[in-house]
């Protein structure tokens, strides 16, 4: 499977701050600070020193509306969706991954520790998913992930960045 960008644009989602507060958006940043392609972020809040255009922040005030912030989450989410020809989801959603498969964009989903039918539904819609661990791989293989799919970045950490450079 061909694993480059050339030519295309990027969306990247995540229900996490941008910035360097925690592990999911300290990865987002680090992808965002050295690509070389069109990516724009759609995240919660961004804490960065990063302040550009293509930087959209989700926080409205209200954290504790938590249904209401998820609603115009998922519909912000969904207009960037068509703007992008690949997006990386950085969480599960299998509403989003379903609406973006449906409109043909090229799915990528950073695997996560956790284990249900949500994220396993999302891992078999996905184009790409980037494995964290052995152990996660081997997951991803138990319930019938295409090994072509899986980008292991144990070994190298920077093999994430290097999709999109």
């Amino acid at each position: 499977m061909d694993k480059s960008f050339d030519n295309t644009t990027t969306l990247m989602i995540s229900n996490a701050n941008f910035g360097v507060s925690d592990f999911i958006g300290n990865k987002l940043y680090e992808i965002f600070k050295v690509s070389q392609v069109d990516i724009t972020v759609l995240c919660i809040k961004n804490i960065s020193e990063i302040k550009q255009h293509n930087i959209k922040s989700m926080f409205f005030g209200f954290e504790y509306l938590s249904k209401l912030k998820e609603t115009v989450f998922n519909y912000v989410s969904k207009k960037e969706i068509l703007r992008h020809d690949v997006v990386h989801f950085f969480f599960c959603s299998v509403s989003l991954v379903r609406y973006a498969k449906d409109n043909n964009k090229k799915v990528i989903i950073d695997a996560n520790e956790m284990r249900d039918d949500c994220f396993d539904m999302c891992y078999k819609m996905a184009d790409i998913i980037i494995s964290n661990s052995d152990e996660q791989t081997r997951y991803l293989v138990d319930i019938d992930i295409d090994k072509s799919k899986i980008v292991q970045i144990i070994d190298n950490p920077n093999k994430i960045i290097e999709l999109y450079q």
